[in-house]
């Protein structure tokens, strides 16, 4: 089992990073950029959250623990960041109000007022919460809260076609992959704390990387598909 779970995180691993790959060199447009690195953010945060309770040192286990709400933090960001890119209408208050949030949230995030430290519990990492945990939770929630309101808005005004439906299926698939992550590294470990919540990481990841090649294979999202052929020419 252990073998399967590291086999799934491998490659949706490698998934998220031949994607960002593809799409970053693909154009220079500052849409497919935001996404080449959320995609980037996405596979360092399926790392941290994937490999921890995997070294014998508690120092360790301790800073990938804090690493993974880092990645977590800059991840909801750039989700952010596309939502405003993809639905083209600049929001230059709310961009600062949620980079000056994640940047609070990641600060935060490295230091002992978050996570305190970690214990081992048969076999897993199990973080010490510290008195500011839920307020940087409740950051991240914000970040997802306001790229999914925003999203949907710009859907919504959106005429039918195929641009609309390019739109949709990154909400869902953005949507479904950040509530997996955020019930397997937030909500599980708070009703089951000897529960090894890194066995589902790779869910969250293999959900978001199969949504994107979705979107582009077959519904041409970001234009990429087109520089695939010319390269592989």
């Amino acid at each position: 089992m252990d073998f399967l779970v590291w086999g799934l995180l491998a490659f949706s691993t490698m998934l998220l990073l031949g994607g960002a790959t593809i799409i970053y060199f693909s154009s220079e447009k500052s849409l497919q950029r935001t996404i080449a690195w959320l995609l980037y953010a996405c596979a360092f945060w399926t790392v941290t959250s994937g490999v921890q309770s995997a070294f014998v040192s508690e120092s360790i286990n301790l800073l990938l623990v804090r690493l993974t709400f880092v990645a977590g933090l800059i991840m909801s960001f750039a989700i952010f960041l596309a939502v405003i890119r993809l639905i083209g209408k600049p929001r230059p208050v709310a961009e600062r109000v949620v980079l000056g949030a994640t940047i609070v949230g990641v600060l935060l995030s490295l230091s002992p007022f978050v996570i305190e430290a970690v214990t081992s519990q048969n076999n897993s990492t199990v973080p010490v919460r510290a008195f500011l945990y839920p307020f940087v939770v409740s950051i991240l929630g914000m970040q997802l809260l306001a790229s999914i309101v925003t999203m949907a808005r710009g859907v919504a005004e959106l005429p039918r076609g195929n641009t609309k439906s390019q739109y949709r299926v990154v909400l869902w698939g953005v949507t479904i992959g950040t509530m997996i992550g955020v019930c397997t590294n937030i909500v599980l470990p708070l009703l089951a704390p000897n529960l090894h919540s890194s066995r589902f990481a790779w869910l969250a990841t293999l959900t978001w990387a199969t949504v994107l090649f979705v979107a582009v294979i077959r519904h041409r999202f970001l234009d990429i598909r087109f520089a695939l052929v010319r390269s592989a020419g």
